[in-house]
């Protein structure tokens, strides 16, 4: 089975970081089967003080946070390496928009649920005008404003993903007519430097939205893998 393909960058634990500098993110990112670091993305190894801090506030939390293990479905493990990748890649999209388009739903709930509540308190305490803009609009407009910007962010990278999916799926199709492995294998890490740069930007989403999206997201990319594999099997002739 496939182990920790795209387990959370978490900081690694003292004396674990890449010899070569590889970054957490771009470290993560190579999980995918079989794929190799890109050189151009990884950075400088920081001080051995900062890995130690930073793994020991992860140890504090790590109870609620344990390693992903076997995060995609083992039975890509029948299918050839190159193959199994984009597989793989497809459904870490898929995973990623649509916890994005759920994270930005949240968002706009609040937004609109504290805009309802700071209307009523105003209309209660019978602010005119120039009150409810001094009193509640001014100081609570960062906020909204913060709520608006991270909505407009994670609907945006929810619609990059889709086109980063959409291009997998391109190339499970090649990879599926019989494309030489070396040409999948070049998109595949094309396609990863992608997936790598568009996590760069990406908003953070809570631990607790991802915690509870989960097992149903992890059900729903179960079965969109079994589907996938049947198509190669049936395709390439596996038995």
């Amino acid at each position: 089975p496939i182990r920790g393909a795209t387990q959370p960058c978490v900081w690694p634990k003292p004396g674990s970081w890449p010899p070569d500098g590889t970054s957490p993110r771009e470290q993560s990112t190579s999980r995918e089967p079989g794929t190799v670091q890109n050189e151009l993305k990884a950075c400088k190894r920081p001080v051995p003080e900062l890995e130690n801090e930073q793994a020991d506030k992860y140890r504090k939390r790590a109870a609620s946070m344990p390693p992903l293990t076997n995060w995609y479905a083992p039975e890509v493990s029948c299918l050839q390496l190159h193959v199994t990748r984009i597989a793989c890649q497809r459904s870490n999209c898929w995973w990623n928009a649509k916890q994005r388009r759920r994270c930005a739903i949240v968002v706009l709930i609040c937004i609109i649920g504290i805009f309802a509540a700071v209307l009523v308190l105003a209309m209660g305490q019978r602010f005119t005008s120039e009150d409810f803009v001094l009193k509640v609009a001014a100081p609570l407009s960062p906020a909204l404003l913060l709520g608006i910007r991270q909505f407009i962010e994670h609907r945006e990278a929810a619609n990059r993903l889709d086109k980063l999916r959409e291009h997998s799926e391109q190339v499970w199709k090649d990879a599926l007519k019989g494309t030489a492995e070396a040409e999948i294998t070049t998109r595949s890490r094309g396609l990863q430097d992608e997936i790598f740069e568009h996590r760069k930007r990406n908003p953070p989403v809570c631990d607790a939205l991802f915690k509870k999206l989960r097992d149903k997201l992890e059900a729903q990319m179960n079965r969109g893998i079994a589907g996938l594999v049947k198509e190669a099997k049936d395709k390439m002739r596996l038995p």
